[in-house]
């Protein structure tokens, strides 16, 4: 089974970071996860008598509560509607089953309630024909927008073939725009929903129908699925192309916008799986199709760097893209001056990451200075003024301005300038973003953000360089130069930026004086930086206020459709808007001179040392990166979690914990690291609890328990491996099953099938995984426990070779293999002992 480290963690939130805040808000006064209460104590008879009589009632009462539910004519709709809220949790899955009829009841919230508990996840294939019947039925017909929302969800929820097929109907001839959308996002997320997927984009963009008879908006819902799901056909025909072009050069612009992170996602699954000359065929043949040259150079610049490990090649690209989209001419003398200088700032900063890549920082610094001119033309245009959509435009490019000036601090710390100059650097990233941040929050309300938004987008150091298993063998940096770099990165933005950046120890440069020390460490010192936290301050509120006006129209259009009913969920959203904007104009208006908790608010703490812990482990380097998390978890804990960004404030510190569990488990301390894991476990379940009781949406605890199946897995990898207790491994990952079943943790339970003797089913699930970095070694130790040698080596040989960038590494995963007990089969073998270094 692999090591910790080779589990890979739930995505930290990036760009997402810059939403809407914290997703379960609740009351901003509230801190903390809430720990169960001690029950009341009884007496020992009615301890006793109590289970025996709830046995005995609750079949009785639960047989009445669905009849009361069906029978609309007797039981009034409001027992009716709380009866089956309560049903999502009360029932068992033959009642639930029981209530199919309910969802034509006359009530609209009783029928929205049933849509949904009909997609409850412990009723498994139980009724799904009847089901998945009933549901498209609302979702195609029903009168209630909400309640065809609410089957399109559960249709999306149950997945599979059938329910897919009926979702991808409703994309193209779904009742109104918003549901066809609503069936579209649906389908991007159906389990088992692919087939249908790539059908639904071919229907719509393959050429039979009219360009103006597309929904655009809901096409553009399902195209970046559509370009994974392409990677992952045994044959790419250009007819599955074709459509990405289609939409690539369509009128509507949030298609465009959706082709483009399709070709993205494509590249990126390439990059998944090591497939390297496949991505840069699967680029030259959309350029053959028609795919914008501009586009196709920009990606295949980005592609030399992320998965080819190639400077000198991405170099080439970003030169050819400059080129093409250089022209210096005024911008009344070209219609797309504006594009232009937007292409042209990406090819330099393209240039730059190559030559950084190769070591030469002069030069690089050369093409980030010209990529900051370019972008700052584009800038000059102020198309802000010009509409809301604009205005988002607008905040990022500010963004990616600051992007650049991230890297040009790393140009600067790595090139040995003085600490002075690599801060006055710092400090300019840090005011860029806190302006881009309120040009959107006066357009989204409360629009948090951190520099994580920076660190990890597309152009950033960490996509581009940091991130990279290292550039040597083509003549540039090696793995352990880059994470040093990444390290006084972080130290230079923990300087500018306090608590920010937990985690990192800010550099504190000798010889400053007072004044300037001052202004470059603290934002509310430093004029500049203080204006700009004083209007992100106010955009937070001006912004609310838009958003609560555009909610409210929709609440009265609603309203208005739906003759004697509330839409409740809706009126709810502008009710908790109104609470919102009232706590934030409180804050502004109450705030104490001394008071800087305003400033912690605003800005979500970084997940780049975490990042930085990790590649220390891989580097062979545990006790610094122990050192890290371990600092990180009490940055965040001594500043304080702040309920605007709870629930990442809290995953940061689990994290941490779960990474100095690794690499305990790693040393060979399994009881020490067992401790440290449950204890995030627990706190992880509080987390769980708080949530639920603030109204936290089933989408939203789905992260939390994701996580919690991260940590499980953990602790049946120490259980297995270092405790010697198979048992107690199996029943931590059991629940880890329960909670999460992707491609990794299918291939963990076919290494615990073969474990415990079932090849049969071992091999079932062996043939629905498709090998990888994710899956490699697990895999490996699957065919080992099923006596497969030969196709155990192979894999095993994969992992080792591309899946660990330095000599440290693979010797790290070398001596894990080399003890673990499912790999005891192959040990004697000469060529195991030679992969593991014992020959």
């Amino acid at each position: 089974m692999a090591p910790l480290g080779g589990f890979p963690a739930l995505e930290c939130p990036m760009k997402g970071d810059s939403a809407q805040g914290d997703p379960a808000l609740g009351d901003p006064a509230r801190s903390g996860p809430a720990r169960a209460q001690p029950a009341q104590a009884t007496s020992a008879r009615s301890v006793t008598l109590l289970p025996l009589l709830l046995a005995l009632l609750a079949p009785l009462r639960v047989d009445s509560d669905v009849q009361r539910i069906l029978d609309a004519s007797t039981t009034p709709a409001t027992e009716r509607r709380t009866l089956a809220a309560a049903a999502a949790d009360a029932l068992s899955a033959d009642d639930v089953l029981a209530l199919l009829d309910a969802i034509e009841d006359p009530d609209a919230i009783v029928r929205e309630r049933i849509a949904r508990l009909l997609a409850r996840g412990d009723l498994g294939a139980r009724g799904r024909r009847e089901r998945i019947a009933r549901l498209g039925g609302a979702a195609a017909g029903d009168a209630e927008p909400a309640v065809r929302a609410a089957a399109l969800e559960s249709l999306g929820a149950i997945g599979g073939p059938a329910a897919s097929d009926v979702l991808a109907r409703l994309v193209e001839f779904g009742p109104t725009r918003s549901d066809r959308r609503a069936a579209a996002e649906a389908l991007a997320r159906a389990p088992g929903g692919r087939p249908a997927l790539l059908r639904a984009v071919r229907a719509a963009l393959g050429g039979a129908r009219p360009a103006s008879a597309t929904d655009g908006r809901a096409v553009a819902a399902l195209l970046p699925s559509y370009g994974r799901a392409l990677v992952d056909l045994e044959r790419t025909t250009d007819d599955a192309l074709a459509p990405l072009v289609l939409a690539l050069r369509h009128s509507d612009g949030a298609l465009r916008a959706a082709a483009a992170d399709a070709v993205s996602e494509a590249l990126r699954r390439l990059a998944e799986v090591e497939d390297r000359g496949r991505a840069a065929e699967l680029l030259a043949r959309l350029e053959r199709l028609g795919l914008d040259p501009s586009l196709a150079l920009y990606q295949s610049a980005r592609l030399s760097l992320v998965t080819d490990h190639d400077p000198a090649r991405a170099l080439e690209f970003a030169d050819r893209l400059a080129a093409l989209r250089g022209m210096r001419l005024r911008p009344s003398a070209r219609i797309d001056a504006y594009e232009s200088q937007l292409w042209l700032y990406r090819g330099l900063a393209l240039r730059g990451a190559a030559r950084f890549a190769m070591g030469e920082f002069p030069s690089a610094e050369e093409a980030f200075d010209r990529a900051a001119a370019a972008l700052d033309a584009a800038l000059a245009e102020r198309r802000d003024l010009a509409s809301t959509s604009e205005r988002l435009a607008h905040a990022d490019l500010l963004s990616q301005r600051a992007t650049l000036e991230v890297f040009r601090t790393l140009v600067a710390s790595a090139s040995g300038y003085e600490p002075r100059r690599v801060l006055l650097r710092a400090r300019e990233v840090h005011r860029a973003h806190l302006e881009a941040q309120a040009v959107a929050a006066s357009v989204r309300g409360d629009a948090l953000a951190g520099f994580d938004n920076l660190l990890f987008s597309d152009l950033a150091p960490h996509a581009l360089v940091l991130s990279g298993r290292g550039f040597a063998e083509r003549g540039g940096l090696g793995r352990r130069r880059l994470v040093d770099f990444a390290a006084d990165l972080g130290r230079a933005l923990a300087a500018v930026a306090p608590g920010e950046l937990p985690g990192f120890t800010p550099l504190e440069p000798p010889g400053l004086d007072a004044a300037l020390r001052g202004s470059l460490v603290d934002p509310l010192i430093d004029p500049v930086r203080a204006r700009a936290y004083d209007a992100l301050r106010r955009a937070r509120v001006d912004g609310l206020d838009v958003v609560i006006e555009e909610a409210q129209a929709l609440l009265t259009l609603m309203t208005r459709r739906s003759i004697g009913l509330i839409p409740e969920e809706q009126y709810r959203a502008v009710e908790d808007l109104r609470r919102h904007r009232f706590v934030l104009q409180r804050m502004l208006d109450d705030a104490a001179p001394d008071d800087r908790t305003w400033v912690r608010d605003l800005r979500i703490p970084s997940s780049a040392a975490l990042i930085l812990a990790e590649d220390l482990v891989a580097e062979g380097r545990p006790d610094e990166a122990l050192r890290i998390a371990r600092e990180l978890k009490r940055d965040v804990e001594e500043r304080g979690i702040s309920s605007w960004w709870y629930t990442l404030g809290h995953d940061r510190v689990i994290r941490a914990q779960l990474l100095v569990g690794s690499a305990l488990t790693d040393a060979g301390r399994g009881d020490e690291a067992e401790t440290v894991v449950l204890e995030a476990a627990e706190r992880i379940e509080d987390l769980e609890r708080e949530l639920v009781d603030r109204g936290a949406s089933t989408a939203q605890l789905e992260t939390v328990r994701q996580l919690l199946a991260t940590a499980l897995v953990s602790l049946a990898v120490n259980a297995n491996v270092r405790l010697g207790d198979p048992a107690k491994a199996e029943q931590y990952y059991e629940r880890a099953y329960a909670l999460r079943r992707d491609e990794f943790m299918r291939a963990l339970l076919a290494c615990y099938r073969a474990r415990a003797g079932r090849g049969d089913e071992a091999r079932a699930l062996l043939r629905t995984i498709r090998p990888g970095p994710g899956t490699w070694y697990n895999l490996a130790c699957t065919h080992a426990l099923l006596g497969e040698t030969d196709r155990a080596l192979e894999l095993l040989a994969e992992e080792l070779r591309k899946n660990h960038a330095t000599e440290e590494s693979r010797a790290r995963q070398a001596e894990w293999a080399a003890g673990d007990p499912d790999l005891a089969s192959l040990r004697g073998d000469a060529r195991f002992e030679r992969l593991v270094g014992r020959d």
